[in-house]
């Protein structure tokens, strides 16, 4: 499900959070040419209602899955970063990292909702 009403892979009974992250992950690795040894970037974000430790679980398992696809994890973001009226769930985003967009990611940031660095 997306935050606009955009339709998900996935309807039906709740899984686990290895099932689910499982099946996010395939469909993300699917669709993007990876290779062992490429940086990549991982956001898993709450959707408005899904508490902190529930996304940690979720982060757990996809930090599981890329390590074992062998992608480096330059730089991962668990939270709510863009959310919905309190709608449960959470969304995975995977961003392949070259050299100038590893810079610029990494790169200090301070306002009001986000800072690093």
């Amino acid at each position: 499900m997306g935050g606009h009403g955009e339709p998900g892979i996935y309807d039906g009974p709740m899984r686990s959070a290895e099932e689910l992250a499982q099946l996010m992950v395939s469909h993300i690795l699917d669709d993007e040419s990876t290779k062992p040894g490429d940086e990549v970037a991982v956001l898993v974000n709450g959707m408005g209602a899904t508490p902190l430790g529930e996304l940690q679980i979720m982060y757990r398992a996809v930090l599981r899955l890329l390590s074992e696809a062998k992608l480096i994890i330059c730089r991962s973001y668990v939270g709510s970063y863009s959310t919905t009226l309190d709608m449960a769930g959470c969304s995975i985003s995977l961003i392949m990292l070259g050299d100038e967009l590893k810079r610029l990611l990494l790169a200090p940031a301070d306002s009001p909702y986000f800072t690093q660095g």
